[in-house]
């Protein structure tokens, strides 16, 4: 069987994080700094021998059957087109895109209608724990699923030690940044949880003193087609890394706090343990979640982070107000 040839569109730490993994699966790897419409798609070196393209364009001799778009948010629904008009399969780091991008639907259909798998980077799917609490709803350990609680925060500038945050793109308005955007797992997890989003209302606003010009705060309440209610924080504020969720059903209720176990509460205080293991490593979501990818474009199969999803979350998120 032929190997994958995996073009890496920036060369960031995300994209040097992807080309490492899709090394370790057998592809062949090309880079590509720029994407279209984007001045710099990443900031490190190509390794010896890997072959490394200024431009798409220039990538497009070489033939890829896969494409990874590691760009600025900004400019990911211009790659991702770029990757389904040349028959590529494409995983599209999160957010799908910057909004809820005029003609995106329709490219997602053209890439669908094309036998070409498209899904997008939210590797928190492929968290064991996640995964332990996703499977307890779904078997019923919960009852039935009534409302959730998902927040996650960590301090903007903390995020990439001895740079400076505000030319990052997750603080500038023009790469598609913002807490809602980049921060925008814990909203996939209850779509994938709860079920899709039948509207969403809340607040985004940049309240701190952190020189931006986003949102460094979004307080979210949504309302699921299955009926159940859920409430999601992002913020770029909290001075210690913060991410938990707690699902609370008729029978019992989930709960998970980053770096501990998964728990199942039932009644009579008793507790049950859904998932630990405290060696674990954030890293090994990365590289399922592009073995995923690669194993669905083989099969002709929906990955378990397709791009619809992505942009059923997109649609949703469109409706916070500021």
């Amino acid at each position: 069987m032929t190997a994958p040839r995996l073009l890496v569109v920036g060369l960031g730490s995300m994209g040097r994080r992807r080309l490492r993994d899709a090394r370790a699966l057998g592809c062949e790897v090309a880079v590509c700094r720029r994407g279209p419409g984007d001045r710099d798609s990443g900031n490190g070196d190509a390794p010896d021998g890997i072959p490394a393209f200024a431009g798409l364009e220039a990538a497009a001799g070489w033939s890829p059957t896969h494409v990874v778009i590691c760009t600025p948010t900004s400019a990911h629904a211009d790659a991702l087109r770029w990757a389904v008009e040349h028959g590529c399969h494409a995983l599209v780091e999160k957010p799908l895109a910057d909004g809820e991008t005029p003609g995106l639907a329709e490219l997602l259909e053209q890439a669908r209608a094309a036998g070409l798998c498209v899904a997008v980077g939210c590797n928190l799917r492929f968290h064991p724990a996640v995964e332990a609490i996703r499977s307890a709803v779904v078997c019923g350990r919960l009852g039935r699923l009534l409302s959730v609680r998902a927040e996650v925060g960590q301090y903007l500038p903390d995020w990439h030690p001895g740079e400076d945050y505000r030319n990052g793109y997750a603080a500038r308005r023009e790469m598609g940044g913002g807490a809602l955007l980049t921060l925008v797992h814990e909203l996939d997890l209850v779509w994938w949880i709860a079920g899709p989003i039948a509207s969403l209302t809340g607040v985004q606003q940049h309240v701190s003193d952190l020189e931006l010009d986003v949102d460094d705060l979004a307080e979210l309440v949504c309302r699921h087609a299955s009926g159940v209610v859920s409430s999601v924080h992002m913020d770029f504020l909290d001075r210690s890394y913060n991410r938990r969720s707690r699902w609370v059903g008729s029978d019992a209720t989930a709960e998970w706090i980053w770096g501990g176990p998964a728990l199942l509460h039932l009644p009579g205080d008793r507790r049950e343990q859904l998932w630990e293991d405290p060696g674990f490593s954030l890293e090994s979501t990365y590289a399922a979640e592009l073995a995923d990818f690669l194993a669905a474009s083989a099969a002709g199969r929906e990955p378990r982070t397709p791009a619809a999803d992505a942009l059923g979350v997109l649609r949703a998120a469109g409706g916070v107000g500021s």
